[in-house]
């Protein structure tokens, strides 16, 4: 062998076959360039120069090389595929990097005087050569086969001697040097592509799990925040593991079962230790701002007053008349219970508990409570109040600065109201509501996602409901538990008009709230009348103290708008009408 940069020559030359493989000696970046020309000229020349020695050295001819110089016509015949689209410029210094490449080429194989002895013992011993290509090789090979899918088995990868003779020309070293190469090769090889392919399959799993852990530890950050919170308010112990849940339920919450395995052990690690940092600073972050807290406490005498939290942040005002003794307004801004958001929800404000007491535990709900906090940003935000487990929107007023909501005094007597502002990413304004007699109804109905607008942004709320869609919107605000079988509405003969209303309408005709025509149909699609609304309604609230009348009266007094059912209980009731008698029938509830 030459020298190491000769091998190095041939593996670098092995690598661009392997990288870029059916990329041709003819591909050039720029063809007019004559430099290139003369390179590829000589690159082919030398290849041929070899050839032709080693031929004469096993035939032991000792011939000068000019006498195997093909001719000019033989050049362009042999080169046809990369010459036919070129000038004879170009040719030009293709043919003389040819001929300089072949004559080096062929000196290089039988010039004695340029051949490196290997013969002694000194130089074998001191030889690496064998050990360098074969460790770059196997290198090479251990990471091609593992990214193939094969199995860890150097042998299927490792040339046959014949190979390695041929790959490094070693033909023209002498046997000594041949056999200590080849001996070298095959041991470091086997060495280094165990080596490579474990390294390659570790990175593998390593980026698998890394990823995985990230993902499931952000998640698991958030889910114990969440849970922080929540053990902190409700006032439960610091202890993380109150929420374990078992690894196949991670991996159904989340939908890992398509996962490979090092992904879903990544995900749940990661998982498992966002949780504990998440719950542990959440709870104490909680535990530590609301232990600096106290709440307010005041007199408030019949003549009303206008009172600040501590920290200016929250206003709550009462107007003279409200009660008719003294009473007392807590505002406590360290209230304790399960105060988890909506994904769709973002905090804009503190969580305030508000309380109103007197002795007698009357109040006049005529006089609304103002609770007010400050606020600067745009409709997406209202306030809202806890109700069970649940955040529901208050009609709320968005002014400079500030955010501002009217309740009845009632509904925050004994162990008051839970309020805060939120901010609903998914709220989206509808603009037919502007200015209509019935927007704020509307708007709180929409945010407590009881209504929905229609495709082109609008509510149409003048226009007629039909009978399926009222029930929709009872079944959502009275939280009704649909049934899986509704066989009831097969009965009627226009069953197949049911279509989305199916389960709301079997549930309120099992319950009695709701009937058929008598040609036994049910129409669903059918606008619904006053008159059905005053049936539907007693029923429902299970009272014959519901009167539409009474609706009608308070839109025409307190909205100065007169309800077509003053001309016959027989025209259609509007969808914003609908609202708004359903908002003022469960006022009390919030």
């Amino acid at each position: 062998m030459k020298n190491k940069k000769s091998i190095l020559v041939a593996v670098f030359f092995i690598l661009f076959i392997f990288l870029f493989n059916g990329i041709s000696y003819g591909d050039s970046a720029d063809e007019e360039n004559y430099t290139e020309a003369r390179t590829k000229g000589y690159e082919r020349g030398i290849a041929d120069g070899r050839e032709k020695a080693l031929e004469n050295k096993l035939k032991k001819i000792d011939d000068e090389y000019y006498k195997y110089l093909p001719s000019a016509a033989s050049l362009k015949t042999k080169f046809k595929n990369i010459l036919e689209d070129e000038n004879d410029e170009y040719f030009l210094y293709f043919s003389q990097g040819y001929y300089e490449g072949f004559q080096a080429g062929y000196e290089e194989i039988l010039n004695p005087d340029k051949k490196t002895d290997k013969n002694s013992d000194s130089q074998n011993a001191d030889n690496t050569d064998g050990k360098d290509m074969g460790e770059l090789l196997g290198e090479i090979y251990g990471i091609r086969d593992y990214y193939l899918g094969k199995k860890n088995n150097y042998y299927q990868s490792l040339p046959s001697n014949s190979a390695l003779i041929s790959m490094f020309n070693l033909s023209l070293d002498s046997s000594s040097y041949r056999s200590t190469f080849i001996n070298d090769f095959r041991t470091f090889f086997k060495e280094k592509y165990e080596e490579s392919y474990r390294e390659a399959n570790l990175n593998n799993v390593k980026i698998f799990y890394e990823n995985s852990y990230d993902y499931g530890k952000e998640i698991g950050m958030r889910n114990g925040e969440q849970a922080g919170t929540f053990d902190y308010y409700m006032g439960y112990a610091d202890d993380p593991k109150d929420h374990y849940v078992s690894d196949l339920s991670i991996i159904q919450n989340f939908n890992l079962k398509m996962e490979n395995e090092k992904y879903i052990d990544g995900f749940i690690d990661g998982y498992r230790d966002g949780f504990n940092e998440g719950y542990v600073k959440s709870y104490q972050t909680e535990e530590n701002q609301n232990l600096s807290q106290s709440p307010l406490i005041k007199l408030i005498s019949a003549k009303g007053e206008e009172v600040k939290s501590d920290n200016g942040k929250i206003n709550v005002k009462i107007e003279k008349g409200t009660f008719y003794e003294d009473s007392i307004l807590n505002i406590n801004t360290n209230p304790r219970g399960n105060f988890l958001l909506p994904d769709n929800m973002i905090k804009g404000s503190e969580i305030v508990n508000i309380g109103l007491n007197n002795e007698s535990g009357v109040f006049n709900d005529n006089s609304k409570v103002k609770i007010s906090f400050e606020y600067y940003g745009d409709e997406k935000g209202g306030i809202y109040k806890l109700v069970g487990n649940n955040w529901i929107y208050i009609p709320s007023n968005i002014e400079e600065g500030s955010i501002s909501t009217l309740v009845s005094p009632s509904s925050i007597k004994g162990k008051g109201g839970i309020f805060r502002v939120l901010a609903d990413k998914k709220f989206s304004g509808l603009y037919d509501i502007r200015g209509h007699w019935a927007r704020d109804e509307i708007t709180a109905y929409i945010k407590r996602r009881y209504v929905f607008g229609y495709s082109d942004n609008t509510f149409k709320p003048d226009n007629p409901i039909r009978r399926g869609e009222f029930l929709i919107i009872l079944s959502r605000v009275y939280d009704w538990h649909l049934p899986d079988n509704v066989e009831n509405i097969e009965k009627f003969k226009d069953a197949n008009s049911m279509k989305g209303y199916e389960k709301v309408i079997g549930y309120a005709l099992d319950k009695g709230y709701i009937g058929g025509y008598n040609d036994g149909t049910f129409r669903p699609n059918n606008f619904i009348t006053y008159e059905e609304i005053d049936n539907i309604m007693k029923k429902l609230m299970n009272t014959d103290g519901f009167k539409w009348r009474n609706i009608a009266d308070k839109i025409l007094y307190i909205k100065d708008t007169r309800s077509k059912s003053y001309n016959s209980m027989k025209n259609y009731i509007s969808r914003g009408e609908a609202v708004y008698m359903l908002n003022i029938i469960n006022e009390e509830k919030y």
